[in-house]
């Protein structure tokens, strides 16, 4: 295949002379502003044709991208389509016969879409004058719609209905020539009689314009007999196409061999044809744009009119009976907003280290900003003292810039964390234990963990202190600005050390802690909190940080929400969001329920809803174990068929009825080592085997059933524990994990795969393990039990995330993106690289290029699945706080989509909130048994609020209050606006809604939204040594 490398083109481009080249766009430029591909119309004609006889419900079937879905709709066509040489036509016609109600479809489809920045950026083009005749199969005004919206320039449309007249058009006005006619005037030309050859005078001008200039194809696939046929013709005169006939293409596609053909004719006449890789049509538009030094103020305001559209969050002031939450949060009366300022001969490499040896011992602060200045905290003499042999200039007290605040890792708060400290050593009398940035724990050794507490813990937790172990009370720490405030979050947490000063093993320091973390619930942790700070005014009655005269003044006490208690500052905006209803049948909103199981159980799964449709309602599984395991998981799967109790959580878990009778499919197990369906593996063969090789033998077995993948819907893999060493290797040069790399490997097998392990045999409640387990087969299978509700069908729920994979010379950065619809489907999985990543403390971001070419890439995979759905609003979730760059691009990419929310979605965050209630005698408030309830919502400032999605449940569908887990107390999201102008209580139902969407499992609810949930879990899978490639995967392969 002859090639054209793009960036040596595009250098080329910007030196030729203007209309050098003709633009030829087909039915993939216009997709990333809602317009299908014929490819994709298609499968959407085969299904309304079998809709409509009764043969499936189509609304079943609505996602035209998932292998079992096709596999289904494609049996009712194999042998039509063996007879049929061009499917879009022929179906087309089938499904429609009269030209009129054709014409009228694409007139729907079509109508009112708007142009992506790929047509924008190409009309700035013809604006320029670089080009000046675009060609087209498509129907759609998109092209004329962008060249007058961006500069009102005038242009004129060459259809089959005009085009007797072609010979009389202006040479001076910019020419969009639609070969198969325009949707607003012309009889539409679809079928294969229709598309057999070109209107003659459309014919002749091609032919014509093909001796005069180059021709640069972009989204099209050569697929139309009249258009292969008159490029065919063109290339008979001698001097066709003189600066090249550029045809691009996707990569990982390979054109037809007529096209392939084609090309290379066209480069044995100009040595300058080929196929070129792009990314997509819009980015590489935009390419050409940027490459080319062209300016146009609509384009490049994009991003700065999507900043404008970020709208502050307002929450509904609460009634006065509202109970109030106490926060861990105690705001500062008043902190350090001037700094002194220097330069020193302490500099260059090295220079951090010298700092350190020259501040050790004394009382003083010090942190380089910019360059080489040196700023400080401490008293002027004693400062004066120690630099007085490196100062090279006076001190001066400058005021520090108000956005240093709101970066967490900038100078100025990792000061006045040391600040903080130096003083809680100094003038508190604690000790402190720091892990660089993230862990600053401050403990009491006179206050070692109670006897009260350890007698507390229950007895079934086996719960022991090692000898040589001590464990004293403690508090980790941050220092969080909201607005221009500043406040010092306490966690009360527990610190453990030897007595002879040894480092503690680190297992034995993450079992106690999480035992007797675990233990402190609502009431107890608000005790911890309310002693800190009760121990902190006992060793200093001023509250205060000080350093010189920088000083950090707190206030009187904690925070609350809520509701103002006396003169404590309040975060007043205050809501409680209902729990979340799942619907169990397609169109019927009566079938709702809160709760997964009991939904299940009584509603049966949404599928259901939709009919059998004379498919034989069956589950086939297939099984690898090892020889001596086969009948232990063929016993524990065959217990899914039966019925039984749950011994625990009883609160939440109901009666498992069996697989057939919750699911409404029959679960086929493979009866003996005999059957087809099985593969063990001889244990002693493999004895000696290395992880890497154990998994080179399953993948051997994984290739056997891709071989008849057809006939299985799910591959069972038992791994026992005397196989747990194969789990995983992982060095510095190797990242390995079993389960994920197959998991992977199987994908692009079109498998999907089900690990069973000893411990889910073994689990005390097994009516936990069979709601799990038969779920995730359920799922697998392509089954789909529940759905959400939100008030748009037509968007598109995003998880971004980055995998980071080392290999021997450099970090490889992969972006991670889940895509789910408006009811919280899972619908693709993208992996894509990363070409120009940008670390900030380790945290991988997007240059403005990867985010245009990731989100464009999300956008074109979101349209593809279903043609008949839009695409009006779009939310992005991430962990990390969007970029500048990131938001440029991403802005660039969704140009034409009105509704864009960027989240900002932190997991970690230190604020707590405390359940209060009334006390029995009205005196006051106590602090409640029970946690915070999920769904609690406390705005902080204009732009982000705390979300609770773990805490207290109360439903008449649950027995009683339900607290899943039973451990601490939960932590909430902090939810940060980066755009977007949704409502608060829109975007917290949301998320909420989509905790409940993660079918990986049958709990109430995820802490995380499954957007997050994905994104991250797939970003762990992306570090393993399998490749996907750039193609978008159903979701639940990576269940």
């Amino acid at each position: 295949m002859r090639r054209i490398d793009k960036d040596t083109f595009l250098r080329s481009f910007k030196v030729l002379s203007n209309q050098s080249f003709d633009m030829f766009l087909g039915a993939g430029a216009s997709i990333s502003s809602g317009i299908h591909s014929g490819s994709d119309l298609v499968w959407q004609f085969k299904r309304e044709l079998l809709s409509v006889s009764g043969k499936i419900n189509g609304k079943k079937f609505q996602d035209l991208k998932i292998e079992s879905n096709k596999k289904i709709i494609q049996s009712y066509f194999a042998e039509e389509d063996a007879k049929v040489s061009n499917a879009y036509s022929y179906y087309f016609e089938k499904c429609y016969p009269d030209p009129l109600v054709r014409q009228e479809f694409l007139s729907k489809l079509v109508r009112d879409k708007k142009p992506s920045i790929g047509f924008m950026c190409l009309s700035a083009l013809v604006e320029g004058k670089k080009v000046n005749t675009v060609w087209t199969t498509n129907f759609d005004d998109l092209i004329e719609k962008a060249i007058t919206a961006l500069n009102f320039l005038s242009c004129q449309v060459v259809s089959p209905d005009n085009a007797r007249t072609v010979q009389n058009f202006r040479s001076d006005i910019p020419t969009v020539v639609k070969l198969h006619g325009d949707f607003r005037y012309d009889a539409l030309q679809n079928t294969d009689a229709e598309l057999q050859q070109l209107e003659e005078n459309l014919h002749n001008y091609f032919i014509q314009a093909s001796t005069q200039r180059g021709l640069l194809v972009v989204g099209y696939s050569g697929g139309d007999e009249s258009v292969l046929q008159t490029l065919e013709k063109a290339l008979e005169k001698p001097n066709a196409f003189p600066k090249g006939l550029i045809w691009c293409i996707p990569k990982d596609v390979t054109p037809s061999e007529r096209l392939t053909k084609l090309i290379e004719k066209a480069y044995s006449q100009n040595q300058r044809s080929g196929f070129m890789v792009i990314d997509s049509f819009d980015y590489f538009l935009h390419e050409l744009y940027t490459v080319c030094e062209l300016e146009n103020e609509q384009i490049d305001s994009i991003a700065d009119e999507r900043f404008k559209q970020k709208q502050v969050f307002r929450l509904t002031q609460n009634q006065s009976n509202t109970t109030p939450i106490l926060l861990n949060a105690i705001k500062a009366k008043y902190f350090p907003k001037s700094i002194f300022s220097t330069k020193t001969k302490i500099n260059g490499e090295g220079k951090w280290k010298k700092l350190r040896e020259v501040l050790q011992g004394s009382n003083i602060v010090a942190a380089f900003s910019k360059g080489e200045t040196l700023s400080l905290f401490g008293n002027e003499n004693e400062i004066k003292q120690v630099f007085k042999e490196y100062l090279t200039d006076e001190l001066k007290l400058i005021d520090i810039p108000e956005h240093l605040f709101h970066q967490p890792d900038s100078f100025y708060i990792g000061m006045l964390y040391e600040l903080i400290e130096k003083s809680l050593v100094n003038d508190y009398g604690l000790a402190i234990f720091s892990r660089g940035r993230d862990l600053r724990k401050v403990f009491s050794v006179n206050h070692p963990l109670s006897q009260e507490e350890k007698n507390s813990i229950p007895p079934w937790m086996n719960f022991r202190i090692p000898q040589g172990y001590q464990i004293f009370e403690a508090f980790e720490f941050k220092v969080e600005f909201v607005n221009k405030d500043l406040f010092l979050l306490i966690c009360p947490t527990i610190h453990i050390q030897t007595i002879t000063g040894a480092e503690p093993d680190k297992l034995i320091v993450q079992n106690i802690t999480n035992t007797i973390i675990s233990n402190r619930w609502n009431k107890k942790y608000g005790e911890k909190v309310s002693f800190w700070f009760k121990e902190l005014k006992r060793r200093n009655p001023d509250l205060s940080f000080r350093l010189g005269d920088f000083e950090i003044k707190l206030t009187d006490y904690y925070a609350t929400a809520a509701r103002k208690m006396g003169n404590i500052f309040c975060f007043d905006s205050y809501a409680k969001a209902k729990e979340p209803l799942i619907y169990f049948h397609h169109q019927d909103e009566s079938k709702q329920s809160i709760h997964p199981i009991n939904g299940l159980k009584l509603l049966g799964p949404l599928e259901e809803s939709f009919g059998a449709n004379g498919i034989v309602p069956k589950i086939q599984l297939a099984i690898i174990a090892p020889d001596t395991g086969f009948d232990r998981v063929k016993s524990h799967l065959e217990s899914l068929l039966n019925p039984v109790s749950p011994t625990t959580e009883k609160e939440y878990l109901k009666d498992y009825p069996g697989f057939d009778a919750v699911f409404k499919k029959h679960l086929v197990i493979p009866n003996s080592t005999q059957s087809e369906f099985v593969i063990t593996i001889n244990t002693l063969e493999i004895r000696n085997y290395s992880a890497i090789q154990f998994y080179e033998l399953i993948k051997s077995k994984i290739d056997k059933f891709a071989l008849k993948n057809d006939c299985i819907d799910c591959v069972v893999i038992y791994i026992p524990d005397y196989w747990r060493h194969f789990r995983e290797l992982k060095n510095e040069n190797t990242y390995f994990d079993l389960h994920d790399s197959l998991k992977l490997y199987a994908v692009k097998k079109g498998l999907h795969l089900q690990f069973i392990e000893d411990k889910s045999i073994k689990y005390n409640d097994q009516a936990k393990v069979k709601w799990w387990l038969s779920l995730g087969i359920y799922v697998k299978s392509n089954g789909t039990p529940w759905k959400v509700k939100t008030d748009n069908t037509e968007t598109a729920f995003v998880g971004l995330g980055y995998a980071v994979r080392q290999n021997v010379r450099n970090k490889v950065v992969l972006g991670s993106s889940q895509i789910f619809d408006g009811n919280g489907n899972g619908l693709r999985f993208l992996l894509q690289p990363i070409e120009k990543p940008v670390f900030y403390n380790k945290n991988p971001f997007m240059s403005k290029e990867d985010a245009f070419r990731l989100v464009t890439n999300i956008r074109n995979t979101y349209h593809k699945i279903d043609p008949v759905i839009g695409l009006k609003k779009l939310v992005l979730h991430k962990t990390t706080h969007f970029t500048r760059d990131e938001m440029d691009g991403i802005c660039n990419a969704l140009e034409g989509i009105d509704n864009i929310e960027l989240l900002q979605i932190q997991q970690f965050s230190n604020w707590r909130a405390i359940k209060l209630r009334k006390k029995q005698d009205g005196s006051g408030h106590e602090f409640d048994g029970f946690p915070i309830d999920r769904g609690t919502i406390i705005q902080l400032d204009e732009f982000s609020f705390l979300l609770w999605t773990h805490g207290l449940v109360q439903s008449n569908e649950l027995t009683k209050p339900y607290y899943q887990g039973k451990r601490g107390i939960p932590t909430p999201l902090l939810i940060k606006r980066f755009r977007g102008t949704d409502p608060i209580e829109t975007v917290a139902n949301d998320i909420l809604k989509l905790t409940k969407m993660n079918w990986n499992g049958a709990e109430l609810y995820k802490t995380m939204p499954v957007t997050i949930d994905f994104s991250k879990r797939l970003s762990v899978m992306g570090k393993q040594l399998e490749e996907l490639g750039n193609k978008a995967y159903d979701f639940r392969y990576f269940i």
